[in-house]
């Protein structure tokens, strides 16, 4: 179980910081309309959905709004491995190796198989 909440957290807490540097990475949306303007804050495919097909100011819109997915992403990628590394680490400190005792020197082959079974008469 712990395994799933952990996977669940990674994905909220890394999904909310993906969305708020996309957010803040927007360029000035006050020359859009509500409705467009809403649709690209809430989402790259909303947005894009939005201004499909719309003028050169909508386009040049909506190349910035794939620009700053793009960069959020990144910088949620780059926290995203810097906390892989860190927990890698930690779990590196953290568990203790394994114990040395003769039982773990000795190394125990199990009998070979024989090539051929005996044929017996019957």
């Amino acid at each position: 179980m712990s395994y799933e909440l952990g996977v669940a957290l990674g994905i909220a807490v890394l999904g909310t910081l993906q969305a708020m540097f996309y957010r803040s990475s927007l360029p000035d949306l006050s020359a859009l309309p509500d409705h467009a303007r809403t649709a690209v804050v809430e989402s790259l495919a909303a947005g894009s959905h939005v201004l499909a097909g719309a003028g050169d100011q909508e386009a040049q819109v909506l190349a910035a709004a794939r620009n700053a997915f793009a960069q959020s992403m990144q910088v949620t990628s780059t926290i995203a491995a810097v906390l892989l590394v860190v927990a890698g680490v930690i779990a590196w400190k953290a568990v203790p190796p394994p114990r040395a005792g003769p039982e773990r020197l000795t190394v125990r082959r199990a009998p070979a198989a024989p090539t051929s079974w005996p044929v017996t008469g019957g």
